[in-house]
């Protein structure tokens, strides 16, 4: 069982099923990427650079919009960021002890 918080922008709540961002579809494919990652890639850095290529890699989200997938895998953090509601998910995935910043630049 996966405990997962999403980062809700306009008011700095977490919340456990809510999110803005990333479309509900492209979200699931995002923690799932996530979570295979950190499964396979004990170091945060090498799960990123999964994550990113995956993240590109797809169909759809490799399309949208020009730019790269950048991502950003800790323990705990918050993070202040202009965004377009498209390009960015941010969450944590509990039974991992991590926070995700997953979005496109550029």
């Amino acid at each position: 069982h996966m405990n997962i918080f999403f980062f809700q922008a306009e008011d700095g709540i977490r919340d456990f099923c809510l999110s803005r961002g990333l479309g509900d579809v492209y979200k699931r494919q995002v923690l799932t990427y996530a979570e295979e990652a950190t499964n396979k890639f004990p170091l945060d850095k090498d799960a990123a650079v999964e994550i990113a290529r995956l993240c590109k890699a797809h169909p759809k989200l490799g399309d949208i919009d020009e730019g790269e997938w950048q991502v950003i895998i800790g323990k705990s953090f918050g993070a202040s960021v202009n965004f377009d509601s498209r390009l960015l998910a941010f969450f944590d995935l509990v039974n991992k002890g991590k926070t995700f910043l997953i979005f496109k630049s550029g």
